[in-house]
């Protein structure tokens, strides 16, 4: 879309529509910020802060939804894990390891 403004441009200006891909948090600090201005730094990994939005975990959001699905005696079978550790996984309360996590992928994926 082109720039609505110009060097001629006056008055109020009509609304752009605007499409959200994803949401980032970044952090507003400047951390090396005379580097970035030198063009030292390209990458944005090596000066930006980002930071996860907890409620658009896939652990919150979609796993417990899937483990509801299978019943606590083949989670606990397949995994090799106690009947309260699967409970509370269902639940939302507690999260597994990456050990187990990668287990628990591929029997969801399964």
């Amino acid at each position: 879309m082109p720039d609505p403004c110009g060097r001629l441009t006056i008055g109020e200006l009509q609304r752009r529509i605007v499409e959200v891909c994803r949401i980032v948090y970044v952090g507003k600090e400047s951390n090396r910020i005379e580097e970035v201005d030198d063009g030292v730094l390209h990458d944005e990994a090596e000066y930006l802060n980002i930071y996860q939005d907890p409620r658009r975990d896939p652990w919150i959001s979609e796993t417990p939804p899937a483990l509801k699905q299978i019943s606590t005696a083949r989670l606990t079978k397949a995994l090799g894990i106690a009947r309260r550790t699967a409970k509370r996984w269902k639940r939302g309360e507690d999260r597994p390891r990456s050990r187990e996590r990668s287990k628990l992928n591929e029997l969801l994926d399964g």
